[in-house]
Parts: C-alpha cells; structure tokens; sequence
C-alpha cells in the first residue's frame, strides 16, 4: 500500500487552512499538525487516496479547522460508503463515460425494455439479451 508522504499532507493541510483564516492558528501550529497527521494516519494505514477523500469532507463538513478525530470520523464514513456501494455494484474508477460507452448502454436499455415489453418467458428473454450484448 502507497504511504502518504509528508509533502501531500503539507499540502493539504495548508489548503484547508486557508479556508479557517480565523482558526488563529500559527505556522508552527500548522507544521505540528501536519507532522502529526502525516505519522498518525500512516500508523493508521490510510492511503493518499483515503486521505484526500477525507480532506474533502473535512473542507465540506467543518465549520471550524478539523481535528484528527473529525478526519478520523470522515474516514470512517467514506469507508463504510465503499462498503455499501461494493455491496450493491462495482462502480468505475473515473465518473466520467465515453460517448461510446454511455451509447452501448443506452442500446442496451432499449433491449431490455423491449425484452421487458415482448412478453416473452424470462428464460428467452435473459437468452435473446445475452446473445444481444454478445454480439455487441
């Protein structure tokens, strides 16, 4: 598993501070935080990906700058909704679909309700679809 390195929560923990410019805290503050969250969240076995999910519900979410409890609570969250999204389907890594993809389903919707609509048994149905989808 990739570790997270300093420089990415440097990074991050800089960017959201900017978004607390009342938090009143100082550089020294800031850098403390950082060193501590970049050995916390490693022993934590959080990867970079993880970590950045969290520092985006961190920015969303706190009214005030995060604590390492609220991150550790964002984490938490993000894995219980991966948890519920791989029960349900595999998603793809990227939301963003080809135009060819996003026609290929299409194609493939309108055989269903056509399917759906023929009245035929769920047998022939589930046979006509796979020879459908196989022939591309």
């Amino acid at each position: 598993m990739e570790q997270l390195t300093l420089d990415l929560v440097r990074a991050a923990v800089i960017r959201i501070s900017c978004h607390y410019p009342n938090s009143g805290l100082s550089e020294s503050a800031i850098e403390a935080i950082i060193e501590d969250w970049h050995m916390d969240f490693n022993h934590a076995r959080i990867s970079p990906v993880l970590f950045s999910r969290m520092v985006v519900l961190a920015r969303r979410r706190c009214k005030f700058f995060p604590t390492e409890a609220d991150m550790l609570e964002f984490m938490k969250e993000i894995k219980a909704m991966d948890v519920q999204k791989s029960s349900t389907i595999a998603l793809p890594e990227s939301d963003v679909i080809s135009d060819e993809d996003a026609e290929m389903g299409l194609r493939r919707l309108r055989k269903a309700i056509e399917l759906v609509s023929s009245g035929k048994s769920p047998d022939e149905a589930e046979k006509e679809m796979a020879e459908f989808i196989a022939a591309g």
